[in-house]
């Protein structure tokens, strides 16, 4: 007998960096969460309050618009920020550290993350068959320019047919984003 449920798989890599970090609550932070895949309040909210509980009143949490002095391109196109834009971040924030989450994903109907929890069955168009989505969380000590801390999560969900039940879109990236922040609080000595 097969199952009618999918579930999604998940896995955490790591980067070029140490990854065993230590947070300072007295010393500075801005969270800079630029979530291109969704607009969804309560997921950029979930972010947002899950740095505030580790750190407290010292993180900042910014949108990347904030820093308009100078090109916000590297924060979607590099994996790695450079020396000149940690140090446009270090003199607009006047912070210590620079908290960057950035989501990618893809799937069969485009790029975006649809809020709808329910779709009508005669609508099967709105169904992934196929969804894959990145979240990738780097912490930078901006008085050194160096990067201290780089994870990334990827969640793939493999649907066989439409008939299958399977996790909505902002639950697999709900989960995603969980098993990162989970590993990263893990890290912290």
């Amino acid at each position: 007998m097969s199952s009618c449920v999918t579930t999604a798989s998940y896995n955490l890599f790591s980067g070029q960096a140490d990854n065993k970090i230590k947070i300072y609550k007295e010393k500075k932070y801005v969270l800079i969460n630029n979530n291109i895949l969704t607009s969804d309040e309560d997921f950029n909210n979930k972010i947002n309050q899950s740095f505030s509980d580790l750190i407290g009143d010292n993180v900042f949490i910014r949108s990347s618009n904030f820093f308009l002095e100078f090109d916000n391109s590297p924060f979607i196109k590099k994996l790695n920020l450079d020396e000149n834009i940690l140090k446009g971040i270090k003199e607009t924030s006047n912070t210590d550290y620079l908290i960057l989450v950035r989501t990618f994903g893809k799937n069969n109907n485009g790029y975006s993350i649809k809020k709808e929890p329910l779709i009508r069955v005669e609508d099967i168009s709105n169904y992934d068959l196929y969804r894959e989505y990145h979240i990738i969380l780097q912490l930078y000590d901006l008085n050194m320019r160096k990067l201290i801390y780089t994870k990334e999560a990827i969640s793939v969900l493999n649907r066989v047919s439409y008939s299958t039940i399977a996790p909505t879109q902002i639950s697999q990236l709900n989960q995603t984003y969980k098993k990162l922040f989970r590993d990263f609080k893990k890290s912290i000595q």
